[in-house]
This record gives C-alpha cells, structure tokens and sequence, in this order.
C-alpha cells in the first residue's frame, strides 16, 4: 500500500520548492514552460510574467492550465486549474512578494523573469486548482498493484 501523503505535507513541500512546468494551450499548440511559484493556505498559486509572453497569451485565451511541482527523492505533486490575471494593486503586491520570499531558498538564484526582454508589461497570474494529487518519491523503487498517488481535498 501507498504512503499517504496530507494536505499539510503537500503545502509544506510546496512551500520548500519553487519552481513549477506549467502547461497551457496556445490555440491547437501545446506549450510548456517553467515558472517560479507561491502558494497560499488555500493553495492558490500565483506566478509573474510578462504580458505579452506566448504563455500570458496562452492563458488569456484558454485559462485551464497544469503544472507539476517535484523535487528529486522527496515528492510530485501535480496540480490543474485556471489562471487569472490579478487586477487588484495590493493583491498584485503582495504576491510578487511572496514570489520572492519563495525563491530565497535558491542558492545564488536570478529569477529568469528579470531577463524576459520585449514589450508589455508584467501580469500576475492566480491558478485556483480544481485538481491536486501528490506522490512521495523519497523511495528508491516503486512496485505498486494500486497508484502510489495521493488525491489531496482542496
């Protein structure tokens, strides 16, 4: 049987990481991209990006995203949901606070954000998940008979 995982483990974890792949849709195109992240106690996520970005396109146009968050011999959790751009100055503040405060953990760490060159202005997006699960990866080998995912409640 599967170790199973709580929903504050799964925080706590997203919490020591900071870097997502998300996934989105740009019409008929698929397209991936790696972001930094924050998550709240309601694990809502919330990453910056310019907008004129081929994935700030991406999620204007179609908002369901998924992402997945892991860390080498500790855990996956992969996540969907649907992003919004934030319109509120102070909710906008306070998350690109938090993205910072998330990276502080990344030894000698330039945010690759601050090299996104081009027009438009930053946007930051909010993902509230319709969908979390969560594997402990801490294991050397995995032989399951049932899925060795955890559905967290959200």
């Amino acid at each position: 049987m599967s170790k199973q995982i709580t929903k504050t483990q799964v925080l706590k974890f997203l919490r020591s990481v900071s870097i997502m792949v998300l996934a989105a849709t740009n019409d008929d195109r698929p397209l991936s991209t790696v972001l930094l992240f924050a998550v709240d106690d309601d694990f809502n996520f919330y990453f910056a990006t310019k907008s004129e970005t081929y994935k700030a396109k991406a999620i204007t146009k179609n908002p369901k995203v998924s992402f997945s968050v892991w860390q080498h011999k500790q855990m996956l959790v992969q996540i969907d949901g649907e992003a919004k751009p934030l319109e509120n100055e102070e909710a906008i503040n306070k998350a690109v606070e938090d993205i910072a405060h998330a990276t502080e953990n990344i030894k000698d760490f330039w945010p690759p954000i601050l090299r996104v060159r081009g027009k438009g202005d930053y946007v930051v997006f909010k993902i509230k998940p319709s969908w979390i699960r969560a594997m402990d990866i801490s294991i050397d080998t995995i032989k399951e008979s049932e899925t060795s995912f955890t559905e967290i409640e959200i």
